[in-house]
This record gives C-alpha cells, sequence and structure tokens, in this order.
C-alpha cells in the first residue's frame, strides 16, 4: 500500500469528514500524510509532488507555481482544509546542513 493509500484509508476509518484535491486521480498521489490541528484532522499534500504532476500536465514552472499559490493553497474550505508540506524546503535545508558541518570539519 502506497503512502496515499494509507493516508486515505486511515482518513475513511477514523474520520468522519474530510476533504481532498480534485481531481482525486491527479492530486491523491500527491498525499504523504495526515496532520492533527485542534478538533481537525486533515490530509498533508507534498507541495514539491504537486508542482512536479502540474509540470507533467504541460505548466512551466512559474505556471504551475502560480497556479499552486492562486488556485490550490490560496484557499481555505473551513475544516478539513488540507495543508501543504513545503518539502522542498526540508531539502534545502538538509543541503545547508551538509555544507555548514562541512565547512567545520
Amino acid at each position: 500500500m502506497t503512502p496515499h493509500e494509507k493516508a486515505i484509508a486511515y482518513m475513511n476509518e477514523y474520520v468522519e469528514e474530510y476533504l481532498r484535491l480534485e481531481p482525486r486521480e491527479d492530486f491523491d498521489p500527491c498525499i504523504v500524510g495526515v496532520s492533527r490541528r485542534f478538533n481537525d484532522t486533515v490530509l498533508i499534500y507534498s507541495t514539491q509532488k504537486i508542482l512536479d504532476m502540474l509540470v507533467a500536465q504541460g505548466m512551466d514552472p512559474e505556471e504551475a507555481e502560480e497556479h499552486f499559490e492562486f488556485n490550490i493553497i490560496g484557499g481555505w474550505l473551513g475544516d478539513g482544509t488540507p495543508i501543504f508540506l513545503h518539502d522542498s524546503f526540508l531539502y534545502e535545508a538538509l543541503v545547508e546542513d551538509t555544507s555548514t558541518s562541512e565547512q567545520y570539519a
């Protein structure tokens, strides 16, 4: 079972109502987990996976970023609104940590 299938199965079992991005066949593979906040459990989508998917569908990277910012992350749909992991930031942080540690080696 893939991570997105596990997350969806968890939500189906434990959460009465939740939101998924549409079309599901495009966005479901971008799900990387589940998060809890006060009285709410939501899906976590990978920002990088969404951007990669949009580019694979024909957008250039700048168009994909703009579409993501205004049409995806820019919408609050109330309780159950998914959150978006800024995973490219995590990668950048890991690279910076490596270069810093090499500096002191």
